[in-house]
């Protein structure tokens, strides 16, 4: 007899990324802002070489580089948190992004909001 293998299912090894960006909900003009960002490996091979890139709104940091966090390699199922500090220029809502890139032309990218009050 011979066997037909168009029916055996084919499984992918595919890497797969999800990120989010933790800050907290308000903090205060003048202060040093952590954020977080939040690298899960949804796949089945390892993420390697994932990079992110933080960016946020005039308020908060206000410069328009990128902060560059190195992730590294994020084994599959698991999740690895980077996380700098941004400095409260001023009161506002300001968006902060990161963009996360890792080898295999993976990409992804998230978005928060922190409020930003006068001191005081």
């Amino acid at each position: 007899g011979q066997r037909d293998d168009r029916d055996v299912p084919v499984l992918a090894d595919e890497a797969g990324l999800g990120v989010s960006v933790e800050v907290p909900a308000t903090a205060a003009a003048g202060d040093r802002v952590p954020v977080t960002v939040v690298v899960t490996n949804t796949g089945r091979v390892p993420v390697r070489n994932a990079v992110a890139f933080v960016t946020a709104g005039p308020e908060l940091g206000g410069d328009a580089v990128p902060k560059e966090l190195s992730v590294g390699t994020v084994p599959p199922g698991e999740t690895k948190r980077v996380t700098t500090r941004l400095t409260a220029a001023r009161a506002g809502r300001p968006g902060v992004w990161a963009n996360v890139t890792a080898d295999g032309e993976l990409a992804e990218k998230a978005r928060g909001e922190v409020i930003l009050t006068e001191p005081g």
